[in-house]
């Protein structure tokens, strides 16, 4: 990580730490790791149905559709159960930028206004 994503890491603990009083940090951690590579692998499915899935040949690749399906289910089956660990929703943006927004119970989510997974 580099300073800007530590700061960004830092914030994103200390918000869902006010907003969940009951979670202990190790708790919150844990889902943070699950929360940073779902938002990695999502961004990274995000952005490839934008530009199309090609093969090496550089056609449209129905292989290539297909393994990112997998993979976007797969990654969204696990960021749902890390937030049902520690009681916040998630929504799945299914934008090239950013591949998941976690809303805590107070209302917040992770947008730029608020706080972001930006240390991923």
């Amino acid at each position: 990580m580099n300073n800007k994503q530590r700061q960004e890491y830092g914030r994103t603990l200390k918000v869902l730490m006010e907003d969940l009083p009951g979670v202990t940090l190790e708790k919150i951690v844990e889902a943070c790791e699950v929360f940073s590579e779902a938002e990695r692998k999502l961004t990274a499915v995000n952005l490839r149905k934008c530009n199309g899935y090609k093969g090496q040949d550089g056609k449209w690749s129905q292989a290539a559709q297909e393994r990112d399906e997998r993979q976007e289910a797969r990654w969204e089956a696990k960021a749902k159960e890390a937030a049902e660990s520690i009681g916040v929703g998630v929504e799945f943006t299914y934008l090239p930028a950013s591949g998941l927004r976690l809303i805590l119970p107070s209302g917040k989510r992770n947008v730029v206004e608020n706080w972001s997974i930006l240390w991923v």
